[in-house]
C-alpha cells in the first residue's frame, strides 16, 4: 500500500514539479533576451519580448521592472513609473522596483518624493531571516550606503543640508571604506560653505579610490571637475587667508588638473552654513 502511494505522489509531483521549473526557464530566458536586443540597440524588439513576458507570467513582477527600465531609457518616465509601480503592487519586496521608481523621481526633479522611495527601497532591502530564509531581494551593505547617499543627495537639493548629512552619517557606519560616502559628504559641505572640511573628505575618498576620481567610472557624473573646483577654491580660500589666521588648510585636496574653475557648487541652492552640520562633522572627524 504504502509503495503505491509512493508511486501515486511521485506520478503527479513530478510532473508539478516539471512544469514550474519549465515556466521559471522560461519568463526568466523572455527577461534575459529582452536585456540582450536592448543592448545591442533595439529598444523596440526588447519591449515587445517584454510584454510577451508578462503576457505569459502577468504576475512576475522582475518582467515589469525589466519594462519600466527600458522605457525609462526610452525617455518615457510616465509608463516606465508605472510599470515600477505594478511591480510594487505584485510584490511589496521588490527593492529594483522602488529603486527604480526613486531614480526616475530623481530625474523629473521631484526630490521629495525621490528621497522617500530610496528610504522604501532601503526598509525593503534590509536584509532580515524569516522562517529560515531571507525573503525579497536583500541588499548588501555597499548597496544600502549608496542609496543612503541618493537619499542625501535629494535632500540637499531642496537645501536640506543637516538631514542630508544625517543620511551620509548612517551611510558611514554601515560602510566607512565606501567611496561614495565620502563624496557625497564632501558636497555637502562643499554646499554649505565648509571646504576645507569637504576637501578633507576629498582626500579620504581619493586614498579610497588610490587616486582615480572617477572611481574606475562609477563615481557621479561631473566627479572629476568637482574635485578640480575643490582644489582651486581651496587653495584661493588660503591664500585670502591672513597668515597665521588658523584658516588655512593643512593640505589642499589634491586636484587631478588645473585649469577647471566652476562658477558655482554643483547644487541648485546657494551655500548655507548650518550649524547643526558642521558640529556633527568635526565630532565625526574627529573620531
Amino acid at each position: 500500500m504504502s509503495v503505491l502511494v509512493e508511486v501515486l505522489v511521485f506520478g503527479v509531483m513530478a510532473p508539478a514539479f516539471i512544469v514550474f521549473w519549465a515556466v521559471q526557464l522560461l519568463r526568466e530566458n523572455r527577461i534575459e533576451r529582452g536585456i540582450w536586443l536592448a543592448r545591442h540597440g533595439r529598444r523596440e524588439d526588447a519591449l515587445k519580448t517584454y510584454e510577451k513576458a508578462i503576457r505569459f507570467a502577468p504576475r512576475y513582477a522582475p518582467a515589469h521592472v525589466a519594462k519600466g527600465r527600458l522605457l525609462i531609457e526610452m525617455r518615457n518616465l510616465e509608463a516606465g513609473m508605472a510599470a515600477f509601480r505594478k511591480a510594487t503592487v505584485l510584490d511589496a519586496q521588490c527593492t529594483p522596483a522602488y529603486e527604480g521608481l526613486a531614480v526616475t523621481l530623481w530625474q523629473s526633479g521631484r526630490y521629495e518624493e525621490a528621497a522617500a522611495m530610496w528610504r522604501k527601497a532601503i526598509a525593503v532591502g534590509t536584509p532580515r531571516r524569516r522562517f529560515g530564509r531571507t525573503p525579497g531581494y536583500p541588499w548588501g551593505s555597499d548597496q544600502r550606503a549608496f542609496a543612503f547617499t541618493r537619499v542625501a543627495d535629494c535632500l540637499s537639493e531642496l537645501g536640506r543640508h543637516d538631514e542630508a548629512w544625517e543620511a551620509l552619517e548612517e551611510a558611514e557606519r554601515l560602510t566607512p571604506k565606501f567611496p561614495p560616502v565620502h563624496f557625497e559628504m564632501a558636497r555637502t559641505l562643499a554646499r554649505t560653505g565648509d571646504l576645507q572640511g569637504a576637501a578633507a573628505r576629498i582626500r579620504r575618498y581619493l586614498a579610497l579610490t588610490r587616486g582615480d576620481p572617477t572611481w574606475g567610472g562609477r563615481a557621479p557624473s561631473g566627479a572629476r571637475e568637482f574635485i578640480e573646483y575643490l582644489g582651486t577654491a581651496t587653495e584661493l580660500e588660503a591664500a585670502a587667508a591672513p597668515a597665521g589666521s588658523g584658516t588655512e588648510p593643512e593640505a589642499a585636496a589634491p586636484p587631478p588638473g588645473r585649469g577647471t574653475e566652476l562658477e558655482a557648487l554643483p547644487s541648485n541652492h546657494p551655500p548655507q552654513a548650518g550649524p547643526g552640520i558642521t558640529a556633527r562633522r568635526s565630532q565625526s572627524d574627529r573620531s
